[in-house]
């Protein structure tokens, strides 16, 4: 066994050690970054080709385009604002969690499924959709995934000292893992990439999961980062999982 792959043992036991506490409040974050908008240049025509109601036209749909793109960006802009921050819960042993992006509105993930809906609305009468890999629960599966890692200097996270880690996770490994189908993360173009997932974990002194971060996409058309704070082990969890569950502290 190499030293990389020693190290990446060391990772997914920090994940088994985790998963005993039972459950954890969790932060979760989600950033979008959207690639470079391109200008729309000039006419393809030659000078002296086409009419000038052609080049006008064709002016006008440029223009069109942008305004378009302009209005995606914003979109985009809000919907990483909402994210960001979120507070919830996660059962780490019945592979479930709720995290509530607005004060009126949760998401509830299950294994491979989710829900979204209003706190204490019941899940029967919401539809079921899949689970994605840009929620906690994937976050934490993922580590599950990890073959080898790389540590670097420790770090201050959240008062405690903590050991980052710079891991490869194969995917088919950590599907292999839970008894529920796993999402497949953007940016994957070749069945190799699905042994090359990168990840970031943080490890506190005491070999716990404190954080989780990984990156999806292509810097050519956008990049989104998922962070996965785990800020306190062992806490209460909602009695009713068939509603959505109104409070992240057990209530």
């Amino acid at each position: 066994m190499t030293d990389d792959a020693a190290t990446g043992r060391l990772v997914v036991d920090a994940l088994e050690r985790t998963r005993l506490r039972g459950s954890a409040l969790i932060e979760f974050t989600f950033e979008a970054s959207v690639a470079e908008i391109p200008a729309f240049g000039a006419p393809s025509e030659r000078p002296g080709d086409g009419s000038l109601r052609r080049r006008s036209t064709g002016a006008m749909w440029r223009g069109a385009l942008r305004i378009v793109f302009w209005g995606l960006r914003r979109v985009l802009e809000r919907v990483t604002q909402m994210t960001k921050g979120v507070l919830g819960v996660l059962d780490l042993q019945g592979h479930r969690c709720v995290y509530y992006p607005k004060p009126t509105e949760a998401e509830l993930v299950v294994g491979d499924q989710r829900w979204t809906g209003a706190p204490g609305t019941a899940v029967d009468r919401l539809p079921a959709r899949a689970a994605s890999a840009l929620q906690p629960l994937w976050l934490i599966d993922l580590v599950g995934g990890v073959v080898e890692a790389r540590e670097h200097p420790r770090e201050r996270l959240d008062g405690r000292v903590a050991r980052r880690f710079s891991a490869r996770a194969d995917l088919t490994r950590a599907g292999a893992a839970v008894s529920y189908e796993m999402a497949v993360p953007s940016g994957i173009e070749q069945l190799g990439d699905l042994e090359r997932i990168r990840v970031d974990v943080w490890i506190d002194d005491d070999g716990y999961l404190r954080r989780i971060r990984h990156t999806s996409g292509d810097a050519s058309k956008g990049v989104m980062t998922s962070t996965l704070e785990l800020t306190e082990l062992g806490v209460a969890l909602p009695p009713d999982w068939s509603r959505i569950p109104r409070s992240f502290r057990g209530a």
